[in-house]
């Protein structure tokens, strides 16, 4: 496609200015232009020729150290408020006759599971299993309307809104355990029943948005150091597992999984070392990182280890914060490029390796004179006939490739193709 631009350059150097946009910009975009008037009238942005991943994978490269960084400053501060606390309700005397340390007691309720309601909200789960099913058998396009061109609206309202309502959980587990409130312990179980449920359906959203789930197993082989939805990909993944370590005992103590509880009090902060290692390797692929964090986050789960029957999850919740605080600043990084691509949409589709994508098409700009005839409408177009004017009109005709909106090749013209010798 570049010798077929710069062709075209050569033969007809009176017809288009030297430059072929898209070659070089922001390391090479997916779809270049010609032109006969300079870019810079037409209001093309100028842009440098660092593609936008250089600029990602510096955040990114910033993650790994963070994550340490938070773990550690967590588990000293838990360390220092439960400090405090404990010097406080020693000298009470109310606290000598109570050994819950401000733990409230819960009560099951031995209510009717299947009421109206609920059926209501089956038939919906049931919807949206079809809407699934639809959505894989159609592409995205076919079961949304979305496109290439315009694929962020409702679909990413959707995706992310899960994230806010779920943002009770991590803050919760944060405020009632590193930070001593335990005055506010009756809201933990509700919040972390709605984080479980919330994350739990924004791993659903991924994989609808994403598609080929059957191709998950790449996110253990590949190390985009770049892409901030595989930092995302692994970070909820792991925190999800993280929720449902924090509300196993809530099932385990209604059915009476004494041993169960006992196991889930002795291993949780082994998972959360072991969990939170593999996480910084993979997006590091270092081993003096993975090292690093092992070191920090086993000491910490050595030293808050379970003593008695209330040890508090401290671990679970640091590696919930911990977490959280990783992908909520990717997802924001993931909205600052959405904002980007809104603001101008030449932007750097390439590969990691930088090469033009091969099912990249051509787009062709035929600039026309003021002198011209009117032209008449290509047979078969749905557009009228145009007059030629003075006024530079772009017509571009381009082709996307197969992909997340569809499963096979599409064409757009968003003008009819020019019937002139270029």
């Amino acid at each position: 496609m570049l010798a077929l631009a710069h062709k075209r350059i050569s033969d007809r150097p009176d017809k288009y200015v030297g430059h072929v946009y898209g070659e070089k910009e922001l390391g090479g975009t997916s779809v270049v232009y010609l032109s006969a008037v300079p870019f810079e009238k037409l209001g093309f942005p100028k842009y440098g020729e660092k593609p936008f991943p250089a600029f990602t994978s510096t955040a990114l490269g910033a993650v790994p150290p963070a994550v340490m960084t938070v773990g550690a400053l967590l588990g000293a501060t838990y360390a220092f408020f439960r400090k405090r606390v404990q010097a406080v309700t020693d000298g009470s005397a109310a606290s000598k006759h109570s050994g819950d340390h401000g733990h409230v007691e819960f009560e099951p309720l031995r209510n009717k599971l299947m009421t109206p309601f609920n059926w209501v909200l089956l038939l919906l789960m049931a919807f949206g299993c079809v809407s699934l099913v639809v959505r894989f058998a159609l592409g995205l396009g076919g079961s949304t309307h979305l496109s290439d061109t315009y694929p962020w609206g409702l679909w990413i309202l959707f995706d992310l809104v899960w994230i806010a309502v779920a943002a009770g959980a991590f803050a919760m587990a944060g405020v009632i355990y590193v930070f001593q409130r335990k005055d506010l312990y009756g809201l933990g179980r509700t919040a972390v029943l709605m984080g479980l449920l919330s994350y739990s359906f924004v791993m659903v959203t991924l994989v609808a948005d994403l598609g080929l789930p059957w191709h998950s197993y790449q996110l253990g082989l590949q190390a985009p150091g770049h892409s901030a939805m595989f930092e995302v990909s692994w970070c909820v993944g792991l925190y999800v597992t993280v929720l449902l370590l924090e509300f196993l005992p809530v099932p385990f103590e209604r059915w009476g999984f004494q041993r169960a509880v006992s196991a889930w009090r002795r291993w949780s902060g082994v998972y959360v070392a072991a969990a939170v290692t593999l996480f910084v390797y993979l997006l590091s692929r270092n081993l003096v990182y993975a090292f690093a964090t092992a070191v920090i986050f086993g000491a910490l789960a050595w030293i808050f280890r379970a003593r008695d029957e209330k040890a508090e999850p401290i671990m679970l919740a640091i590696a919930a914060v911990t977490l959280s605080t990783m992908h909520q600043s990717s997802l924001s990084r993931r909205g600052g490029a959405a904002r980007s691509r809104s603001r101008g949409s030449h932007q750097s589709d390439r590969s990691r390796s930088g090469r033009f994508s091969s099912t990249s098409c051509f787009a062709s700009e035929t600039w026309r004179s003021a002198t011209s005839s009117p032209e008449p409408s290509p047979e078969g177009s749905a557009w009228p006939s145009r007059p030629r004017s003075s006024s530079a009109a772009c017509f571009r005709s381009s082709c996307w490739p197969a992909g997340r909106f569809g499963s096979v090749p599409t064409c757009s013209s968003s003008r009819p193709s020019s019937r002139s010798s270029a």
